[in-house]
């Protein structure tokens, strides 16, 4: 009967041990998940900068085409 009862509790502290390891691995895999979402948020932010940074290259030569455009073909305005 000893033995019996040996086991029911080991059966119980495995049985506890599994349960324990499924939630840590279910925290270990949401930890991957916002490390994965934050290198992608980073990966972004710096696409955006670039982009940003390409817009106001691309602006400036516009704007730098228009002046220099209307200041040849109507020198009476003025742009200030």
């Amino acid at each position: 009967m000893g033995a019996a009862k040996i086991m029911a509790k080991d059966l119980v502290r495995t049985r506890q041990a599994i349960s324990k390891f499924h939630q840590m691995r279910a925290q270990l895999q949401a930890t991957s998940i916002r490390i994965q979402t934050m290198s992608s948020t980073a990966s972004m932010a710096d696409a955006m900068k670039g982009a940003a940074k390409a817009m106001y290259v691309m602006n400036k030569q516009v704007r730098r085409f228009f002046f220099f455009f209307f200041s040849f073909f109507f020198p009476f305005f003025s742009f200030v």
